[in-house]
């Protein structure tokens, strides 16, 4: 049995997803998520990876600006309602900070970092993923990047990895060529998400055929407040009327 909640019309629901019925796998399914995403189910996201085991779960925000936007502030202060530990915001970003987020993520205090940016500085985008996200995994992003994000990481991964250094030679295509470099280390390491404030969509990172994709993984509902959660699975069904 693996629960995870789901969300639909207002209402969220629990559901085994290792349930699977044989007339769904005659339809093409593969799994349960696959068809509770068809009948117009969305997961919710879950919180519980939003900290460490050991309890700690701090975040920091990144803004170029004087002041962090307001839905970074609401995701920051939801933090600090769950995990009362480091929460630090940083702005109008320059390269002297990354020796004091560097030692908060070596320390393990801060597990959620937050980003408003349409990454239109492509150089400091580089020196952020080079010196600093790429040396930590298992690190959670909330990037809130108007749509910017997932086109910026795919021009990046086709036409500009030999901007990043090798992070680790050891890990290798078949064919002997370098490809584990600083960037690709943190797409592979950590969990990336486009963040909107309502949804947070993952982002992955795989090779096929040669060629590097970055692609939306899934698309999960964000809920800030606690909601009642009905079982799925023992929902009644409409039974129909008895017709004279």
């Amino acid at each position: 049995m693996r629960i995870k909640e789901f969300y639909k019309d207002g209402q969220v629901y629990d559901f085994d997803v290792n349930r699977m019925f044989v007339e769904d796998r005659e339809k093409g399914f593969n799994n349960r998520e696959e068809v509770l995403i068809a009948d117009g189910y969305m997961p919710v996201f879950d919180k519980r990876t939003m900290h460490y085991e050991t309890g700690k779960g701090g975040s920091i925000i990144l803004e170029n600006d004087v002041t962090p936007p307001v839905n970074m502030i609401d995701l920051q202060d939801q933090l600090k309602d769950d995990f009362s530990k480091t929460h630090k915001q940083f702005t109008s970003l320059h390269p002297g900070h990354f020796t004091e987020i560097n030692q908060l993520l070596k320390d393990r205090v801060v597990k959620n970092i937050l980003i408003d940016s349409l990454f239109e500085d492509v150089e400091q985008f580089r020196y952020v993923i080079i010196k600093c996200f790429s040396g930590f995994t298992d690190v959670n992003y909330f990037i809130n990047s108007h749509g910017q994000l997932i086109q910026r990481l795919q021009d990046e991964v086709e036409n500009n990895m030999d901007k990043y250094p090798v992070c680790n030679s050891y890990y290798k295509h078949a064919n002997g060529e370098c490809w584990f470099n600083e960037l690709t280390f943190t797409l592979i390491k950590n969990n990336i998400y486009e963040f909107d404030g309502k949804t947070a969509k993952r982002i992955k990172f795989k090779t096929e055929s040669n060629k590097n994709i970055v692609l939306y993984d899934g698309e999960y509902k964000w809920i800030n407040e606690n909601y009642p959660v009905i079982d799925g699975d023992r929902v009644p069904e409409k039974k129909s009327k008895w017709t004279i």
